[in-house]
């Protein structure tokens, strides 16, 4: 009796484990429920649809809903081309105004509007960059005029120095030439007429009269006031056109017309 219970429980085991390994649903079973979705699908009274989304099958929904929104943003787009052309048309008939030209107005009324607010903004961004511009060149010149006063408290430096800037010289560069001689004055000058930058006409030119400079310095010290002479000219430069600071928008520019500024004002004076 103990062994048929023993077989009973052993039996009753493996059917439980082969149950668990069990697979929940069969490709039979898979096929039967798309077979059923199908069945639904084709037993649906496609007659009697209204067309709305939710009167679809459930399981049909969201692609149905799909399909719908882009064939109403196409029909929209037509709807919307052909009330245009319904009153052009009538418009015509009647002979009234071309109805296309009102929007054409406004939409010009509207563009018009934003490109004056932004002109406006430009201009008070340039006047406010300016003045800034401005302010600093000052500020430069009155600092250059101060750390060369020595130099510039002669007249006769003074007023050379405006002409060497008149001549298109940057100040840095014309000041340097203010504590040469002649010689050196017209070789640099030559080189900057050959469209040499001031820095590099001035270097160029203490090369080539450098040996000279040393011997004549060897034999004397030159005169007062004679280390430039006015007949010392160099080649005329676009910046000698430049008298005011509206006619540049670059703050070198700006710094060179307030440093003439400033020298052209008498003795020791400030503007």
């Amino acid at each position: 009796m103990s062994e048929e219970v023993a077989d009973v429980v052993e039996a009753s085991q493996t059917a439980d484990s082969l149950d668990a390994v069990a697979p929940t649903s069969s490709p039979e079973e898979a096929s039967d429920a798309a077979a059923v979705s199908d069945a639904g699908a084709s037993s649906f009274d496609w007659d009697e649809w209204d067309g709305a989304v939710d009167g679809l099958p459930e399981e049909h929904r969201d692609i149905g809903g799909r399909i719908s929104s882009n064939f109403d943003n196409r029909m929209n787009d037509k709807d919307a081309e052909l009330t245009g052309l319904r009153e052009l048309y009538d418009a015509m008939m009647m002979g009234n105004e071309d109805p296309r030209i009102a929007k054409y107005e406004t939409d010009k009324t509207s563009f018009d509007e934003r490109y004056n607010g932004l002109q406006e903004q430009f201009n008070d961004y340039k006047a406010q960059t300016e003045k800034a511009q401005e302010e600093a060149a000052q500020e430069w010149a009155n600092k250059f005029e101060e750390r060369h006063k020595d130099l510039l408290g002669d007249k006769q430096q003074r007023e050379r120095m405006v002409e060497l800037i008149d001549d298109g010289w940057d100040p840095e560069a014309a000041i340097q030439l203010l504590s040469m001689d002649e010689e050196f004055v017209k070789m640099a000058e030559e080189a900057k007429g050959d469209g040499v930058p001031d820095s590099y006409a001035i270097r160029l030119a203490e090369v080539s009269a450098g040996k000279s400079q040393v011997e004549k310095r060897k034999k004397s010290a030159p005169r007062p006031g004679a280390r430039i002479t006015a007949g010392a000219t160099g080649a005329k430069n676009p910046q000698q056109a430049l008298r005011t600071t509206g006619d540049t928008d670059t703050l070198d520019d700006r710094r060179m017309i307030a440093a003439r500024a400033a020298l052209r004002v008498a003795k020791g004076g400030r503007r």
